[in-house]
């Protein structure tokens, strides 16, 4: 989400740009040529069958923006706005998020941790998450790149082999035989 909000800011700047700061705001609308219907002396309504052509010549040559109705101007600013508190907040969520991988913890377990780092260091003793591995292999458990799996297969296509652990316990760094896995 974070890189898509980021596609749209970058390819809408220039609109952005052009409709916020660079189109003057004091320009009335301009009025419409015609009518899509006349009414006539009887008061019955014609349907206008021809098209009116307006002749470029007639164009100011001091007026050489395009003009961006009031409506479309507050869209864009409305539309500028959204993407840049949508991208913020997904972004410092990601980051977030992102350093908690890289630690082997969850929202609530970095809460708990801290908690226990505090409790601990007053009477003495260092904190030890038990989940941590290392930035790397966390990552790497957080993918699924273990026990020889690959990218490709396990990242970009289904992936058919059975999820590690019986899902109520976890390997801890306390493990035998941490050398082995993942």
């Amino acid at each position: 989400m974070v890189i898509g909000v980021f596609f749209i800011i970058i390819c809408g700047f220039e609109i952005a740009y052009t409709a916020i700061l660079l189109t003057p705001t004091d320009v009335d609308e301009p009025e419409l040529e015609g009518h899509s219907v006349k009414i006539n002396k009887t008061g019955a309504l014609i349907p206008v069958t021809d098209v009116q052509y307006l002749d470029s010549s007639l164009i100011d040559d001091e007026q050489n923006f395009e003009y961006i109705t009031p409506w479309r101007r507050r869209a864009i600013i409305y539309m500028t706005l959204i993407n840049s508190g949508v991208f913020v907040a997904l972004g410092v969520l990601s980051l977030w998020h992102s350093q908690l991988i890289g630690r082997g913890e969850t929202s609530i377990e970095a809460n708990i941790n801290k908690a226990e780092t505090s409790r601990l260091a007053e009477i003495g003793r260092i904190y030890t998450n038990p989940y941590n591995f290392g930035t790397k292999k966390n990552w790497r458990i957080f993918l699924g790149l273990v026990q020889g799996r690959t990218i490709l297969r396990n990242l970009f296509l289904p992936s058919a082999h059975e999820p590690i652990g019986d899902g109520l316990t976890w390997h801890t760094i306390h493990d035998e035989n941490i050398d082995e896995w993942p």
